[in-house]
Order: structure tokens, then sequence, then C-alpha cells
């Protein structure tokens, strides 16, 4: 049975959030070099990406990210930074996940539908 939806507002935008069962697999948006294995092994992930880490040293770039979509794994928001949200003002939080799925979106030329917060 999947994942029951959730529907939250946060900042002032409104998410959709699914939970995820801990048997699903998901990456760190550093590590692009699990897409090779995953593809082999016919399985699928989701890699949630920290928008502004991309082209960072130890970080992947946009061309890597718009390759791993193309590869047909999903891109999920994993933040504009990778701040604490519960600290942030509503301002900063559109910043961090509205402006943050906009980019990526862009980058990818494919929707984000999906959000990961930190704990």
């Amino acid at each position: 049975m999947p994942a029951p939806d959730i529907n939250l507002s946060i900042g002032g935008c409104r998410v959709l959030a699914r939970i995820v069962p801990p048997a699903a697999v998901s990456a760190h948006s550093s590590d692009p070099l699990a897409a090779p294995a995953l593809k082999d092994t016919r399985n699928n992930a989701t890699f949630y990406v920290t928008v502004g880490f991309l082209g960072k040293r130890g970080y992947m770039s946009p061309a890597q990210l718009r390759e791993l979509g193309a590869l047909g794994f999903e891109i999920g928001c994993h933040s504009m930074t990778h701040p604490y949200l519960s600290d942030l003002s509503d301002d900063k939080l559109h910043q961090e996940i509205a402006i943050a799925k906009i980019e990526l979106e862009q980058i990818t030329g494919r929707p984000v539908e999906h959000f990961s917060r930190l704990r």
C-alpha cells in the first residue's frame, strides 16, 4: 500500500509530503556515484538535493543533476542551504523551500514533487 500524502503549509507555501517507508532508497546529493549501481541493479531512487551546494567542491554539478534526472531518477528538494527550518522566519522558509524547488525545476526541466527535511 502506498504511503499517505500529507498536506502541509510551511512558511506560507503549500507542501504535499509523502512518508517514505524505511526500506526505500534515498541518496545524499553529494553521492551521484550511486546512480550507476542503482541502474545496474534495476533500482530507482530519489536524490534529495541541497540546491546551494550544487557546483561546490565535493558536490555534484548542475550538469550531473540533469543527467540523474535524464536517467529516470527522481529529484527531490532538500532546501537551499540546509538550515534548521524550525529556526527560520516565514520569508527564509519560502527561500529554503519554494525558491529552492523552483531552481531545481529550472535546472532539471522536470517537476520536483518531494521535499526532505531535517528531523
